[in-house]
């Protein structure tokens, strides 16, 4: 969205708060309820600090909830047996990039821990000053104290601060320049899981988490709201202010939390069959005058849920989900998942999907409701919508999985469609001073095709490949008196991704990425956004270590990012990704 501010999305038609794809790490969802979708930059984590990251494609509620209404992300962490004793790592570069990461590990008596901090900051872009400052801590136990059970804590802080704003021409900013203020935050998480087997049939699955996330928008001053404003004089941002204290620019701004605890039981009473059950409960609070005009809103809800893989010939096995929801307000979603998998060869796997998935409207899409104070009375700027419905998706998918054996490649292509009616967008409503709200006014369908193609040609050289194409198309989006959508296709008709890695000598690591991304348009709250043009980016990486016989290594590497291509446009048309170049040095010891 700008230079910190980030965005995931996965087939969907988001605007600047992405909120269709469940993110998690370890298993644990960093979903917000404040803001509806992800923080990114308050989780406590690095790339340095992921093991592997899991992706399920395509509508999974039946097994993770209604934040999986499109797909999953679970973010894999390094487990401390598979760290050395300690680890530092510094890194410089491109928008006064300063980082120093830091990473301790020991095992005892069978238990193994880590300690890990990292202090990040970075001036962000040259023309808007979006800079950011991070902080963060976090601490992980495992234990073993039998062959049939597993024990996992993690704890962790992250505190800093992201400067945010809209980087397009908004109607009340002066030309050529974009309003962007602090927000500081503060988020705070720990997590246990335990797993024990009962029986070669029966494990049991123990999963408590809990997240606390403070945001922190800065209120603007008289000086910056004149200018970015219709306001006349000095002394009338003056008045606003002092009718309207918790004024924030972006309403960026509150506290939410979230209770999740899980149940689950792993059985498989025979060879051919097993099920895994669980019931869950998620607890959240949210706390945000800025955005609910209310003291706190809450919400508690109860997911039951069932998965089963059954192996009806040594060819075909035919898997099952299905999930229900009930939340404390009466909201209720229902998904259903069914599979089929066949072996045509040793060689060649095919598939065919179908699910029918339900999302819950989020605490924010229920509850949001925000105005201003003026001379003349209150003027609601978005009111609550407390019966909205949950969003409605139906997906099919066909899959095809080869294995080129003799050349240790494979090849996955997958057909999808997938049609989501009942989808929650604002529309000016024709009430006095034409206030938003949110309705279940949308609706689109995705048809398309995706392939990856992964090939070890050898112990030094790899290659991964992905292509997809979407063919999406809007049937309903009607937003009052503004731009309504229907027939416009509004995410990126086709994507390319190209990851090579080549170790040419023991020593020395190259790796090269290259991207390639479609036109698209792009939404925001009302109507879209200019265009963004395609683009192509390529980014290289070269690393150099440096081993000794006491057990300690240093690794210097060099990152390129855009490094052929010209400046694109990523989302908002005035954020640029130019070229940029970063330094790390790393040294660790075993």
């Amino acid at each position: 969205m700008n230079s910190n501010v980030f965005g995931t999305s996965y087939h969907s038609v988001n605007d600047q708060f992405p909120n269709h794809l469940e993110i998690m790490i370890d298993g644990r969802s960093v979903y917000t309820p404040l803001l509806s979708t992800v923080h990114w930059n308050s989780i406590g984590l690095l790339p340095t600090d992921i093991e592997r990251v899991e992706v399920i494609r395509g509508s999974n509620t039946a097994t993770l909830g209604s934040n999986a209404f499109l797909g999953s992300i679970n973010f894999i962490t390094r487990h401390p047996a598979m760290m050395g004793k300690a680890e530092i790592s510094t890194t410089f570069g491109s928008l006064n990039t300063r980082q120093v990461h830091a990473k301790f590990s020991e095992q005892n008596r069978g238990f193994f821990y880590s300690l890990s901090g990292f202090y990040t900051e970075n001036t962000g872009n040259k023309r808007f000053n979006d800079g950011s400052r991070r902080n963060a801590l976090n601490a992980r136990i495992e234990f073993s104290p039998n062959l049939h059970t597993q024990i996992s804590y993690r704890v962790g802080i992250d505190t800093g601060f992201n400067d945010i704003g809209y980087l397009y021409p908004y109607h009340a900013f002066p030309e050529n320049e974009r309003y962007i203020t602090q927000q500081d935050y503060r988020t705070f998480y720990q997590q246990l899981r335990w797993s024990s087997t009962i029986s070669p049939a029966l494990t049991l699955h123990f999963d408590h988490a809990y997240q606390n996330l403070k945001l922190k928008e800065h209120t603007p001053d008289p000086y910056t709201l004149l200018k970015f404003s219709n306001m006349n004089t000095l002394k009338d941002a003056q008045d606003f202010l002092a009718l309207n204290p918790n004024y924030k620019g972006y309403r960026e701004d509150g506290v939410a939390q979230t209770l999740s605890t899980l149940l689950g039981f792993e059985y498989t009473p025979i060879t051919h069959f097993r099920t895994y059950t669980g019931l869950q409960h998620r607890y959240e609070k949210t706390v945000s005058p800025a955005l609910l005009q209310q003291e706190r809103i809450h919400a508690n809800s109860i997911r039951l849920f069932n998965n089963s893989v059954l192996t009806l010939t040594p060819k075909l096995n035919l898997n099952l989900g299905l999930s229900y929801e009930q939340r404390d307000t009466d909201d209720q979603a229902e998904s259903t998942r069914l599979g089929i998998n066949y072996s045509f060869k040793d060689n060649t796997l095919g598939r065919i999907g179908f699910s029918r998935s339900k999302r819950l409207p989020s605490i924010l899409e229920q509850s949001v409701n925000f105005g201003i104070n003026t001379q003349f009375g209150y003027i609601p700027l978005e009111v609550s919508n407390t019966s909205l419905n949950s969003e409605q998706i139906n997906s099919w998918e066909v899959g095809i999985l080869h294995a080129f054996t003799p050349l240790n490649a494979y090849l996955d292509n997958r057909l999808f469609y997938e049609r989501v009616t009942q989808g929650i967008a604002t529309r000016k409503t024709q009430d006095d001073f034409q206030p938003g709200k949110k309705e279940n006014n949308a609706a689109w369908a995705n048809m398309g095709i995706e392939t990856q193609f992964k090939w070890e040609v050898n112990d030094t050289l790899n290659l991964l490949m992905n292509y997809t194409y979407i063919d999406n198309k809007t049937s309903e989006w009607s937003q009052g008196i503004y731009e309504n959508f229907p027939s416009q296709r509004l995410t990126p008709k086709h994507s390319t991704s190209i990851l090579i890695h080549w170790k040419p000598w023991d020593n020395w690591n190259f790796s090269v990425g290259h991207y390639q991304v479609s036109s698209a348009k792009w939404r925001k709250t009302y109507g879209t956004l200019k265009e963004q043009p395609s683009y192509t980016r390529n980014d290289l990486r070269l690393a150099r270590r440096w081993s000794s016989l006491k057990q300690s290594e240093v690794e210097i590497s060099l990152t390129l990012q855009n490094v052929l291509g010209k400046t694109y446009q990523e989302f908002y048309q005035d954020h640029h990704f130019g070229r940029r170049v970063f330094l790390q040095m790393k040294y660790s010891l075993d």
